[in-house]
């Protein structure tokens, strides 16, 4: 919550009026995030026993929160010309790390937030992802 309260702080490009990819990555990275929780806390896809198998809702959850990811992505890429996705591929390998390759939730997330961190900071100087020097 604190970050949301830094937004309009931080985003300069706001208050100029222009496009500012990486916070509408953020966002809709936020809302991935709390649809997949959404899911998760529904039990989607668990059965209609009275303890859903865990495994089952991880993966129904995951493949959910990959589909919406991907169509997110293909329609930014494709009509606002958006090409930075970092916060996005952050949520969608944490889906998919927790959902089909069996890590728990937690280790998932903190590959997810570490991967993000990692895009962050390489994406602040395109020379250097280009193979430039600086």
């Amino acid at each position: 919550m604190g970050i949301w309260a830094l937004v309009p702080w931080l985003d300069r490009r706001a208050s100029r009026e222009q496009a500012s990819p990486a916070f509408t990555d953020l966002g809709v990275a936020a809302i991935l995030f709390i649809g997949l929780l959404t899911l998760k806390a529904w039990d989607i896809g668990g059965g209609a026993a009275a303890q859903p198998d865990v495994r089952a809702v991880a993966r129904a959850c995951a493949l959910w929160t990959l589909v919406a990811g991907f169509a997110a992505t293909v329609l930014r890429f494709a009509f606002l010309r958006h090409t930075w996705f970092v916060f996005t591929g952050a949520v969608l390998l944490q889906a998919a790390l927790h959902g089909f390759a069996g890590f728990s939730y937690l280790g998932a997330s903190a590959i997810g937030a570490l991967t993000a961190a990692t895009g962050v900071v390489l994406s602040r100087d395109r020379s250097t992802l280009a193979g430039k020097p600086p």
